[in-house]
């Protein structure tokens, strides 16, 4: 089945049909859907077949349905989330779910590297949103289509057995580089919200340095992991508080850096995107990008919720992530 948005009249017959199903859309929607095979999540922006758009009422649609061989949903809540991947299937994926703020996605997000199994299977995934415009108005919500429950603490989960023969594989873009006059930055511990760090092993306040940089807003800081460039996306420089809050944790052991500007991200996703999406059976993109990139009705390759963090393996922002299939 075509990955795009759907009207709720179609996504009930989907799930009578006994469909296996991740939804994303918005909240009212969403509380309209009978009980079946489904997890979903809310969020109102989306890169359907036809571009980026806002929509509160279409529900974006991953169907696993002709690709699993076995499935179970999973609710986890902040002290059973580390069983994840123990729980999965021998060859499989996860895909998660997590409403944001929850102290859940806090669990997930500083530990989910040293749970056990963690890299046995690929767990993906978005972290549930809202519509901006109802900031404070609006709380994000994950559903257990199964049990019919709407949840706004716990992660949902559907876990995905596939056929012998085939193996999910998943992968991560970061649009972002790293400033090569950048400074080292390093912080004393790991967190979601920052205050003392040291920048090339200067001691000094986050918040009071990219204060006084002038650092561009919408862009993040970056580590080197392992060789991959992650993103740390910056909530709310508070310099009142003198402190940064960000929307996935920075770690005590990374060093960290600036990073480039982005003159034009439709462009920059065209060129990163263009021979991307071919064995492509999920995706969730950074909802940074839909605003950032300008990607209303402008289409790139690639389907998906825009999310408030996105998941491969580890909770990340500014990322795109892909899930696929192999022989």
């Amino acid at each position: 089945m075509e990955r795009k948005l759907y009207t709720k009249l179609e996504v009930i017959e989907f799930i009578r049909a006994g469909k296996q199903l991740v939804l994303s859309g918005d909240e009212d929607l969403l509380d309209q859907l009978p009980k079946g095979n489904w997890i979903g999540g809310t969020s109102p922006y989306f890169m359907d077949n036809n571009g980026g758009v806002f929509s509160t009422g279409k529900i974006f649609v991953d169907d696993f349905t002709n690709i699993a061989s076995g499935f179970k949903i999973e609710s986890y809540d902040k002290n059973s989330i580390k069983k994840i991947a123990a729980e999965s299937f021998h060859n499989g994926f996860i895909v998660l779910i997590i409403p944001g703020d929850s102290e859940t996605l806090f669990e997930f997000g500083i530990n989910s590297l040293s749970y056990d199994k963690i890299f046995d299977n690929p767990v993906v995934g978005f972290v549930a949103g809202f519509d901006m415009a109802k900031m404070g108005k609006s709380s994000p919500k994950v559903y257990n289509g199964l049990t019919g429950e709407k949840l706004d603490k716990n992660g949902i989960a559907i876990h995905i057995q596939l056929p012998e023969g085939k193996v999910a594989r998943a992968e991560i873009l970061n649009l972002d580089t790293i400033d090569i006059n950048s400074p080292r930055i390093r912080f004393p511990i790991t967190s979601f919200t920052q205050s003392e760090c040291t920048v090339n092993g200067d001691k000094t306040n986050i918040a009071e340095f990219l204060t006084h940089i002038k650092y561009k807003e919408g862009l993040p800081l970056i580590s080197n992991y392992n060789g991959a460039l992650i993103n740390r996306d910056i909530k709310k420089i508070d310099i009142e508080k003198k402190e940064v809050v960000f929307f996935s944790p920075v770690f005590n052991d990374e060093t960290y850096n600036l990073a480039n500007v982005i003159d034009n991200y439709f462009q920059l996703f065209n060129e990163k995107l263009d021979n991307q999406g071919k064995d492509v059976v999920y995706c969730s993109l950074c909802v940074s990008y839909y605003f950032l990139g300008k990607l209303e009705n402008k289409k790139i390759n690639a389907e998906g919720v825009f999310a408030f963090g996105e998941i491969a393996y580890q909770l990340l922002n500014q990322t795109l992530v892909f899930l696929s299939l192999d022989e």
